[in-house]
């Protein structure tokens, strides 16, 4: 049979390759990821414009091949491509999405090559694999394609359908991301999936918290840098419609997503509460103007009243703001010497560059300190609007505008990497080889950084504190460490022949946050931290706690803060550290 006419074959290859031309050429062509049995979704998704189809038979009511097959069908009317996320890794749910006439598999929790190439041969014929044959399976119209009884077209359709099938892995583990680079290298795998929600489970991350977020696109970031330098493409989910253009064009640019794709979910719940939200703007009864002029002539303001009676109303409404329970409750990241000293003062209480600012603010405002501790950066970052703390010191991070404001930045702090003795590392350009290992405080600033910017080197993340600098390179669990200058410079001494490197990868500007809504805090603070920084205070709690590796702020707003929103340069991250 001459297979240039099998019209199911030769179209089935055509929507193949062109969706992927596309993809390549950054069309982006658009998927409709179906939750719903319902093949009318995606006949209406095909007729409004959509490329091609995830049928996500993993967390849905989609089972078996009764539903598989009419899904499938709709695609072939339309000509979009049908893949199916099978439920589970077992290969009868890949030889059933298969016979139902599946173009392709998403082939789950893909974390090490072996594994992979067994669900690959569960996808293939002998003798690439051990998928079962059947000659009146719907992928050979039921048999009428081999009804010649040509052993020839036998051979075809199974080298065809080797030959045919788009298998895509999927990175949605710690130990997925840990071993990209030996799955890229996989044959025959132009496309790799990425599970940001499973990756969030996986590295224990909270998206509604800032820092979390910023990690978690992070990873996702790296996993697709990493795919297209191995020719690879990506396909991510996306939040449409929800979020609007803006917030989803981090899911289409931002992170690399060559095959974005949206869930049908999402669609009709964003649908559903837009017809309620419009329901209640028009129930709604407005209030006449010229009653809420009368209400407000004849209701004093009570705190507008109070604020300007005060003798001092601007100071009230600080302290209403920065201390509302009485005392100025200030976070601190207990890990990082540069602003806690690991040793305490005689009278058992923490000392450092950020305890005397602390103090001072407090003393200013004329109420008690209380300094509220964190040991790691994720418990910080986790602590983010529990209402513990009312200002806290930590590194300006765009991600965090959305929950906190900023003062003015009051450190630089740069950040370079720590070798032990022998070592033939000598300068940065020598870190970023195949085989070694660089030591990162995990979701710290140096993790958030290199995992952006490492191509080579592998990154081993643990937890924060000269202890485990000291312990990992002693050890030889890395090569070498990669965290803050002062910190090095402090395990270094307790590691003979260790040396840290002349240059720096990045800098990090340290400031003080406060949560969304305040006014007069901010404020307040702005001019606080410049006050500071022009009579010496700084610097001379850096010269008292015998701080290395930082220097005082120059004046005014940091680059790329709310108040100075240009391009932070190249060599400073604002990140968590």
């Amino acid at each position: 049979m001459d297979r240039s006419e099998n019209l199911r074959w030769s179209a089935r290859t055509r929507n193949m390759e062109d969706l992927l031309a596309r993809a390549r050429a950054g069309k982006k062509p658009l998927g409709l990821c179906v939750s719903f049995d319902c093949p009318p979704l995606i006949e209406l998704g095909g007729r409004l414009g959509f490329d091609w189809v995830q049928i996500n038979m993993e967390h849905t009511l989609i089972s078996g091949l009764n539903s598989l097959v009419p899904l499938i069908r709709a695609c072939e009317l339309l000509g979009l491509v049908p893949i199916v996320k099978p439920s589970d890794f077992h290969p009868t749910e890949f030889r059933d999405a298969l016979d139902a006439g599946a173009y392709g598999l998403v082939l789950p929790f893909s974390e090490t090559a072996k594994q992979v190439q067994e669900m690959v041969e569960h996808c293939r014929f002998p003798p690439y694999g051990t998928r079962g044959y059947c000659s009146f399976q719907r992928t050979t119209w039921y048999g009428s394609n081999l009804s010649s009884g040509n052993a020839k077209d036998t051979v075809d359709f199974l080298k065809f359908q080797n030959e045919h099938t788009l298998l895509i892995p999927t990175i949605e583990s710690v130990k997925g991301v840990e071993n990209i680079n030996e799955l890229l290298t996989i044959p025959n795998m132009p496309v790799f999936h990425i599970g940001p929600n499973d990756l969030a489970r996986a590295y224990n991350l909270n998206e509604a918290n800032p820092d979390d977020l910023l990690y978690l696109n992070t990873i996702v970031k790296d996993i697709s840098r990493k795919c297209h330098a191995a020719g690879k493409m990506v396909t991510i989910p996306t939040k449409m419609p929800a979020g609007g253009q803006e917030a989803n064009l981090h899911f289409l640019n931002e992170l690399g997503n060559d095959l974005p794709y949206a869930s049908d979910t999402n669609m009709v719940v964003f649908s559903m509460l837009q017809a309620l939200k419009i329901r209640d703007a028009v129930i709604a009864k407005p209030v006449e103007t010229s009653q809420v002029a009368t209400q407000s002539a004849s209701v004093p303001n009570i705190e507008t009243t109070k604020r300007v009676t005060s003798g001092n109303n601007r100071h009230a409404q600080v302290l209403s703001e920065l201390a509302p329970h009485g005392k100025l409750r200030v976070g601190l990241l207990l890990s990082n010497p540069v602003l806690v000293n690991k040793n305490k003062d005689p009278n058992g209480g923490w000392t450092g560059v950020s305890i005397d600012i602390g103090r001072e603010l407090a003393r200013r405002l004329e109420v008690p300190y209380e300094a509220v501790g964190h040991q790691e950066v994720a418990d910080l970052a986790n602590s983010f609007g529990q209402g513990t703390w009312d200002v806290g010191f930590l590194a300006f991070a765009p991600a965090r505008l959305t929950i906190m404001d900023f003062a003015r930045h009051y450190m630089d702090v740069e950040n370079t990497y720590l070798v032990p003795a022998g070592s033939k590392i000598q300068k940065l350009e020598d870190v970023d080889q195949t085989g070694v290992r660089i030591g990162v405080p995990a979701k710290g600033g140096p993790d958030l950084y290199l995992t952006t910017k490492i191509e080579q080197a592998d990154l081993i993340r643990g937890a924060g504190g000269d202890d485990t600098v000291v312990e990992l390179l002693s050890k030889g669990g890395v090569d070498v460490f990669a965290e803050n200058r002062h910190l090095l410079t402090t395990a270094q001494k307790r590691l003979p022949g260790s040396r840290v490197l002349k240059d720096n990868f990045y800098e990090v500007p340290q400031s003080l946050g406060v949560p969304k809504g305040t006014t007069a805090g901010i404020a307040y603070c702005r001019e606080f931290l410049e006050e500071l920084k022009s009579s010496g205070f700084i610097q001379q709690a850096i010269d008292r706690h015998g701080i290395v590796g930082v220097r005082v702020a120059a004046l005014g707003p940091a680059p790329g803060t709310a108040e100075n929103p240009v391009a932070i340069p190249t060599n400073t991250l604002s990140c968590l550290c």
